[in-house]
């Protein structure tokens, strides 16, 4: 694997997929990033077991291929290079990563250890704004407290429509309600029916923190068991949570 990529960029698509590393004696692996050459594009990716974050970037790929790369040493060094060009590339099991005048070399992983984040089978989407959508989300989501005996108040409940978007979040006590009226686009027909699903209050702050700030309409497909997020950043790069 070798590719050229701004020291900007990858600074930025570290920070968004680092979010949910983890420090796990049992599965040393989620403290790593997914590291891959391919096509055209850097694709990066962690994962929680619960939660998979994916962001991609276009790069000037040079050869192709994929490693597991600690995260946390990972985006340390990344965050101290100048804003010029990076060159990633791997050597054997180690992936060297120069920027002008400086250079380290990080040990890596076998990445078929890593964990598969499933590709999401869809069954419907629609297309909100990003800003409003994180905003209502952000009003409600600390209601919501971890609970083993009550597993259904540790989330925000969702009902996604034809015409409207309902969450809502309790903790026994309390309860917060947001609904959206809005002409949502629905570039799938299936949306025809109601999809409902309990939203982990971790995944919720993540979108909040990933996506509350940036422009553009977000996509959320839908599934029997999973729900996914995403939104085209720009046009060379592109997160996405599941």
């Amino acid at each position: 694997m070798k590719l050229i990529i701004l020291q900007e960029k990858l600074k930025e698509g570290i920070g968004i997929v680092e979010r949910i590393s983890t420090k796990s004696l049992s599965l040393p692996v989620l403290n790593n990033i997914l590291v891959k050459a391919e096509k055209n594009f850097l694709n990066l990716a962690t994962t929680d077991l619960e939660i998979g974050i994916k962001w991609w970037a276009l790069a000037k790929i040079e050869k192709e291929g994929v490693i597991t790369i600690p995260a946390r040493i990972f985006s340390t060094f990344v965050s101290f290079l100048p804003n010029k060009q990076v060159t990633l590339e791997l050597k054997g099991s180690t992936l060297v990563i120069e920027c002008e005048n400086y250079q380290t070399i990080l040990k890596g992983f076998n990445p078929e250890d890593f964990p598969i984040i499933p590709q999401i089978s869809e069954g419907g989407s629609i297309l909100v704004d990003s800003r409003s959508f994180c905003q209502g989300l952000n009003q409600i989501a600390d209601i919501a407290i971890p609970s083993t005996a009550k597993p259904e108040i540790s989330g925000i409940f969702f009902v996604f429509q034809k015409d409207f978007i309902k969450m809502a979040a309790t903790d026994s006590f309390r309860l917060g309600e947001k609904t959206f009226y809005q002409n949502l686009k629905t570039p799938s027909p299936l949306l025809s029916k109601e999809y409902t699903f309990i939203l982990p209050q971790k995944a919720a702050k993540e979108i909040i923190n990933i996506f509350g700030e940036k422009e553009g309409e977000l996509r959320i497909c839908f599934s029997p068991n999973q729900v996914l997020f995403e939104l085209p950043m720009a046009e060379t790069s592109h997160p996405q949570i599941q």
